[in-house]
């Protein structure tokens, strides 16, 4: 029998967030089953880490409400006979086959809140899926043993909900990259003397992606060397954002994404950072995302879109700009003063690491495995 029972939906090997749980529970001495639900062919159990199995679930290629109950189903099936210690819902979709199991076996259930599911982008105009959400979260976020999620907003909110203990806040900070950078320009097929201005993660809508390729037209006029470099997947966008650049005439590159783990590096050889979210949902507005904290990493200025929580983080700690959302031309002058105003960066550079220590991966682990600690008496 495993101590934890981990479910996410996706493939674990390629989230940041799931990789370092595992890797702190590998390091308590804990068993742990982990199992990853996405679309398309299965995968039997590997070993992944000392003490970490691996395994893929395959469901069928749908959306919305429908998807969601191809991962309860195919959870729940994988999990009808298992007994565990802790069974640690890593998402939404994998909470209800998780909570039921756990209760089951008498188990302790946990809940890792990564979004406020009802109020993002992808549901903004989507009731039925809004009502869907809310209803999942209503019934089984109370019954969870304890709540996890990754920023202060978020955690006051689903206090405020469901009349919950506070949630543990552990932000999405990856380690600090003290090493040399990676050759992001090579990776990107761009020349060494191209300043790079980077967006990392999804291309997904909600990110003011389209936006910034229309700011880079006016930074590409002030500063010619400049380039648009976008490292991450596509999350449905990259067709469109191709066009704008196109029509724009907006240099742009869209690189293969890399490794979780390696992104800080790709980042410290960027000369700026953009955050742009857009605020067009409570979701967004709170949320502290994985690309603000790997451009902490990675050691390079900030420009982000005026939200609550980006801008609690770039002004508090001087790392950056913050501009409105929506204004273009704020944006292209933000980005315009980091690759040319050479004192104003040394400057956000400086500060860097304070805002790394207040978020620090390090102390995430300890809560993390104090956690584990005490719902897991048998680790050390």
């Amino acid at each position: 029998m495993p101590d934890v029972v981990f479910a996410l939906t996706g493939d674990v090997r390629a989230n940041a967030r799931a990789m370092r749980q595992l890797a702190v529970w590998s390091g308590l001495g804990a068993s742990v089953r982990a199992v990853g639900v996405a679309r398309g062919a299965a995968l039997p159990p590997l070993p992944l880490l000392p003490g970490v199995t691996f395994e893929a679930l395959g469901v069928p290629d749908r959306r919305g409400p429908r998807f969601f109950w191809d991962v309860h189903r195919a959870v729940g099936h994988a999990l009808r006979h298992e007994r565990a210690a802790v069974f640690h819902a890593s998402d939404l979709y994998t909470l209800p086959a998780l909570s039921q199991a756990a209760r089951r076996s008498g188990a302790k259930a946990v809940f890792d809140s990564r979004e406020l599911y009802p109020d993002t982008p992808a549901v903004a105009h989507r009731p039925l899926v809004r009502t869907v959400w809310r209803a999942v979260e209503r019934v089984f976020v109370p019954r969870a043993d304890r709540v996890l999620t990754v920023a202060d907003g978020l955690a006051e909110v689903l206090t405020d909900r469901y009349g919950i203990a506070r949630p543990l806040v552990l932000a999405n900070a990856p380690r600090p990259h003290d090493g040399p950078s990676a050759d992001l320009h090579a990776h990107a097929g761009l020349p060494p003397e191209a300043k790079i201005v980077l967006h990392t993660g999804a291309l997904r809508a909600g990110r003011g992606l389209l936006g910034l390729v229309e700011a880079m037209a006016s930074v590409q006029a002030a500063v010619p060397e400049a380039a648009l470099v976008l490292l991450g997947s596509d999350g449905g966008m990259e067709a469109s954002i191709r066009a704008r650049a196109e029509a724009l005439g907006v240099r742009l590159a869209v690189a293969t994404p890399v490794p979780p783990e390696d992104v800080p590096a790709y980042v410290a050889a960027a000369t700026v950072a953009a955050v742009t979210l857009e605020a067009s949902c409570l979701n967004l507005r709170l949320a502290l995302p994985n690309k603000l904290f790997e451009a902490v990493a990675g050691g390079v200025p900030i420009v982000a879109t005026d939200t609550p929580a980006l801008r609690s983080v770039v002004e508090r700690f001087g790392i950056g700009e913050v501009v409105p959302q929506g204004d273009t031309p704020a944006l292209a002058a933000a980005l315009v003063r980091v690759l040319t105003d050479d004192a104003f960066a040394q400057a956000c550079r400086a500060q860097i690491p304070a805002a790394h220590r207040a978020y620090n991966t390090l102390e995430a682990d300890r809560l993390f495995a104090d956690l584990y600690r005490s719902l897991l008496p048998v680790l050390p």
